[in-house]
């Protein structure tokens, strides 16, 4: 799934458009209060690339997978710093910053910056490519003592959207600098063997992967063995076209899974946009759609009226049994996120948000199994505008958005209940 030239385009277009929208709901006022603070994290979020960040130890191969999927081989190898980033930019240029605070400015691409006294961290590479405006990518080399280690693992898990950890076997130690990474990365993280091939002369990989599999399961999103020179080489072949290279040294892969994520990502946060913008009247006639229900200041519960039996169908059999397993997941987990939500700690909004959100998205799914019965019709249609209020209040990561969303689950809960007895 690669973001095409077309599709680059496209994706610019409805970000600036949909960021000018957005941008201009906040400063005119247009917004309710309680959406402000959620506009002006998602507008900052749209006019910032994803970062995707490749981090490991010296000569993993960091390199040569950045250049694999920017399909460049013009970019250089920098092996004195700490951190490299590619990004946007209008000309070809250099920007080398010394931990002094000294910064030295080079046209075009270089790895020789000019002889300064002090330890270089990081090196700045801009160019003129339209993907860099979508993803940006950053190689974060993990070298020096422990505390600098754990530094530049904080760089990355507070600079990164996606990052890539690029390894040959994946040691012991490397599994424990992985762990010491907030969930929030390790749900977008990807394991690269990056030395394929050596282990395949070995006959090692099969074994090795195997060894990973349990802890991959738990810890990463996905892994993925690649031959990085091989790959950067297949890909950058003059015709450009795909190959049979392409595919067998793993990078067809591992660049379709990150591009999926891209756009996953990129398709969520212009989704959001529109659920936000469709708080404001004139934006809603924009986009063609109507106005979502608003969370009360203080409460979610008079989002959705209680439902009156009057009308209502009888629920069959088989829809009876899909309700009662929906009430099932969704009481469970209702009364574990009230139980978590008591004496709320700032690192505990994500994780019930997320989890909130995990739900209702299982519910949904549930009562989809009897999307035919005309019954539960209302409670799909709830449970699905539910997730993207839930998906908007995700945005503010705070104490109240993190009581409204267990308050809009107890809500759904009410409903199915209330329909479960019909």
């Amino acid at each position: 799934m690669r973001l095409a030239k077309g599709e680059v385009v496209s994706t610019l277009q409805n970000m600036i458009q949909l960021s000018g929208k957005l941008e201009q709901a906040i400063h005119v006022g247009d917004l309710p209060q309680r959406y402000k603070s959620m506009g002006a994290q998602l507008l900052s979020q749209l006019k910032r690339p994803v970062q995707i960040s490749f981090v490991g130890l010296p000569k993993s191969g960091k390199t040569s997978l950045i250049r694999m999927m920017m399909n460049d081989a013009s970019i250089p190898a920098i092996t004195d710093a700490h951190v490299v980033e590619l990004v946007y930019g209008n000309e070809r240029a250099t920007r080398f910053e010394y931990s002094d605070g000294y910064i030295q400015h080079c046209e075009g691409l270089t790895s020789a910056p000019e002889a300064y006294n002090a330890e270089l961290f990081r090196v700045v590479l801009e160019m003129p490519d339209a993907g860099l405006r979508l993803r940006s990518f950053t190689e974060v080399s993990l070298t020096g003592d422990a505390d600098k280690v754990q530094s530049l693992l904080s760089y990355a898990a507070q600079y990164s959207t996606i990052v890539v950890w690029c390894a040959e076997v994946f040691g012991a130690d490397e599994k424990a600098y992985w762990q010491s990474l907030p969930d929030h990365i390790k749900d977008h993280g990807f394991l690269a063997l990056t030395m394929a091939d050596r282990q395949i002369m070995k006959g090692s990989l099969e074994a090795r992967i195997d060894e990973l599999t349990d802890f991959v399961a738990e810890e990463f999103f996905g892994l993925y063995p690649v031959a990085a020179l091989q790959a950067f080489a297949a890909r950058s072949d003059a015709d450009n076209t795909p190959s049979e290279q392409w595919a067998r040294s793993g990078g067809e892969a591992l660049y379709d899974a990150v591009e999926r994520q891209v756009k996953l990502g990129r398709s969520e946060e212009l989704d959001r946009a529109r659920m936000l913008l469709r708080q404001v009247p004139e934006a809603a006639c924009q986009l063609n759609a109507q106005p979502m229900s608003v969370c009360s200041e203080n409460t979610v519960q008079e989002t959705a009226p209680e439902k009156s039996s009057v009308g209502k169908a009888k629920p069959s059999e088989i829809t009876n049994q899909t309700l009662q397993a929906a009430l099932r997941e969704m009481k469970s987990s209702a009364e574990q996120m009230l139980e978590q939500s008591s004496g709320l700690e700032a690192s505990d909004y994500a994780d019930i948000l997320q989890g909130c959100i995990d739900t209702v998205r299982d519910v949904s799914e549930t009562l989809s199994e009897a999307a035919q019965d005309p019954a539960i019709a209302d409670l799909i249609q709830d449970a699905q505008e539910g997730e993207d209020m839930l998906l908007l209040l995700q945005l503010e990561h705070s104490e109240a958005s993190a009581t409204d969303a267990v308050a809009l689950m107890l809500q759904l809960n009410k409903e199915i209940a209330f329909q479960a007895q019909v």
